[in-house]
C-alpha cells in the first residue's frame, strides 16, 4: 500500500507499507517504492511490518539488502530495531539525494 502527501501540486511524503516476506520481497518494495519518486520527491520511506519474533535478525537482513542496492550511497543511520535512513541516488538523476527511511513495526501474535 502506498501512502502520498501532497500539498500544493507537490509530494511532500510518499511511503510504501508491506509485511515482511524475505529479503527478496524486501528489494522489490524498494524497487517499488523508487519507481512512484518524481524527480523531485527527495524523501521517502518502507515501513514493513512483521509477524516474526526475531525483530533484530529482521532489522539486519533489511539492513543487509539496503547497503546492497546499486543506488546506495551511505547509511545516515541504522539501529537494531529497524530504524535506518540511507542516502540513495536514482539511476536518472545520479547527484539528486533521495533520503529512505525504513521503519520495522513488530506485530503480536496472539
Amino acid at each position: 500500500m502506498v501512502i502520498l502527501v501532497r500539498v500544493e501540486n507537490r509530494n511532500i511524503f510518499v511511503g510504501e507499507c508491506k509485511f515482511w516476506d524475505g529479503p527478496k520481497k524486501f528489494n522489490a518494495a524498494i524497487d517499488q517504492l523508487l519507481g512512484y519518486l518524481t524527480w523531485r520527491d527527495r524523501r521517502c520511506a518502507l515501513l514493513i511490518f512483521s509477524r516474526n519474533k526475531d525483530t533484530t535478525s529482521i532489522a539486519q537482513k533489511m539492513h543487509e539488502v539496503m547497503t546492497a542496492r546499486p543506488e546506495y550511497r551511505e547509511t545516515v543511520a541504522n539501529d537494531l530495531e529497524g530504524r535506518s535512513r540511507y542516502h540513495f541516488a536514482k539511476p536518472d538523476d545520479p547527484d539528486g539525494p533521495i533520503l529512505i527511511t525504513t521503519l520495522l513495526f513488530d506485530i503480536p501474535i496472539n
